[in-house]
């Protein structure tokens, strides 16, 4: 269902290729792994978001009207600025700059196809069973936090690879 990167080990390879080139007294590189690491940040689904919503449907419970009201507009209005920081993580964008091997933009390129595949289905989902009113299934919303815990796991292992700040 969600198009995140496939494999533990393939996983674990990316994180230590990115980590092993990170030592860098450039301040271009630093500035390059600014704008990734802020593109990785607006890409995390935070917990008090539709994640809540989520979890509300998968144990079996109808989320709450003012909760709708207040977390899925701000979701959907949230596409642009989520919008920007996919552009930032386009294969072409990012290969368009030496500074980033193939493999580095090949990885992230995946993460973005990954957060897109899952914030529309997210989307549809939500937006179909608490707008039109139609009983959301339980076994979809659990699949749907799945995704989202195996994307944002993967979005801060990438951020802290490229975040040299955080590490101090």
């Amino acid at each position: 269902m969600v198009d995140v990167i496939s494999t533990i080990a393939d996983f674990i390879e990316i994180v230590s290729a990115i980590t092993g080139d990170q030592k860098s007294d450039n301040p271009k590189l630093d500035r390059l792994d600014d704008s990734i690491v802020k593109s990785l940040r607006d890409m995390y689904f935070m917990p008090e978001g539709v994640v809540f919503l989520l979890e509300e449907i998968a144990a079996g419970r109808n989320p709450n009207t003012d909760d709708i009201e207040k977390i899925l507009p701000r979701f959907n209005d949230m596409e642009w600025r989520v919008g920007q920081a996919l552009h930032m993580l386009e294969f072409d964008r990012l290969t368009g700059n030496r500074e980033i091997s193939l493999r580095r933009a090949r990885i992230l390129s995946q993460l973005r196809y990954g957060k897109i595949s899952l914030r529309r289905s997210i989307q549809e989902f939500l937006n179909h069973a608490l707008t039109v009113g139609n009983q959301p299934l339980q076994e979809t919303a659990e699949e749907l936090i799945q995704g989202i815990v195996a994307l944002n796991e993967q979005i801060e292992a990438l951020e802290e690879a490229h975040n040299r700040r955080a590490r101090r």
